[in-house]
């Protein structure tokens, strides 16, 4: 049990820090069952970080459907008026960049936020185990 709330630990750590949680493939099945367990299926994605190192994986913010909600935002800007033609065809990659970014941070306090209540909610289990 106290492996798990260690990794539960060092992801929440990850996550808060750099927005994304490195391990090797030895802990893959613990790491799967920590996002199912957490409930964090749909925020975030588990996959190799290269082909080239098949024993390194990154489990990293959910960020399709963030890319589709950020293009539509800059292309609600452009149609509501707040860019010009010229700011849009300028800006547009940047400003979908950024959006970006911020939608991975909120996401990646999410995670935490999921981590975290997961922790505690197996700290206090073990808790009552300890003492019936």
């Amino acid at each position: 049990m106290s492996d798990i709330i260690d990794l539960a630990e060092r992801m929440a750590r990850a996550f808060s820090r750099y927005n994304c949680f490195i391990f090797e493939e030895n802990e893959l099945e613990k790491v799967r069952d920590l996002v199912i367990a957490a409930e964090l299926k749909g925020l975030v994605e588990v996959k190799q970080v290269d082909p080239r190192y098949p024993y390194i994986y990154i489990v990293t913010p959910w960020t399709r459907s963030l890319e589709k909600d950020c293009v539509s935002r800059v292309n609600i800007m452009l149609t509501e008026g707040r860019l010009t033609q010229e700011e849009y065809k300028k800006y547009r990659a940047n400003l979908i960049e950024q959006c970006m970014v911020s939608g991975e941070v909120e996401v990646s306090k999410r995670i935490v936020e999921a981590l975290t209540r997961h922790i505690n909610k197996l700290k206090s289990s073990s808790n009552e185990r300890k003492n019936p």
